[in-house]
């Protein structure tokens, strides 16, 4: 009997920890793409000299946009579009520490984007990556839309 519950302590243990594991790679992928994202955005914005920028469309889809070219429809086209598997949030530069914005059906008329000029420049502005309690937060430098900075809180 005792062994028996040994192993399952073992077992639960090994158990979280891969849990931890799991959602940390997770994490890690979707920051590595959201960073490359923005990186696009704003080489496209540079390169076809026409803002361009990243919408959040629901808590784990954004989306890079550009202008429309086509006369009837006024806005912004999406070109490119990436579905994580964890929940995407931003915050403005500036902004209180609880005060991250997330898509949700009532701002579906008030997107939440990040906007990158035909300069090269875009706003500073930090991205949450969560999934459970585990979290990264991307601090982006306005100037190459790359990690600045970076926190992290994965639990083991």
């Amino acid at each position: 009997m005792i062994a028996i519950a040994l192993i399952g302590v073992l077992a639960g243990l090994g158990l979280t920890a891969y849990n931890g594991q799991a959602d940390d790679k997770e994490l890690r992928t979707a920051a590595v793409k959201v960073e490359a994202l923005a990186s696009r955005a704003r080489t496209l914005a540079f390169l076809k000299q026409q803002p361009h920028r990243l919408r959040l469309l629901s808590p784990r889809e954004v989306v890079i946009e550009k202008p429309s070219e086509n006369s009837d429809t006024k806005g912004f086209v999406s070109i490119e579009k990436y579905t994580a598997n964890v929940d995407i949030d931003i915050r403005r530069w500036g902004a209180n520490d609880s005060a991250w914005l997330r898509p949700t059906a009532s701002t579906s008329t008030e997107p939440i984007t990040w906007d990158f000029s035909p300069t090269g420049l875009c706003e500073p502005i930090s991205i949450r990556l969560s999934e459970r309690q585990n979290w990264i937060v991307l601090h982006m430098d306005p100037l190459s839309a790359r990690v600045q900075e970076e926190e992290s809180y994965i639990a083991r």
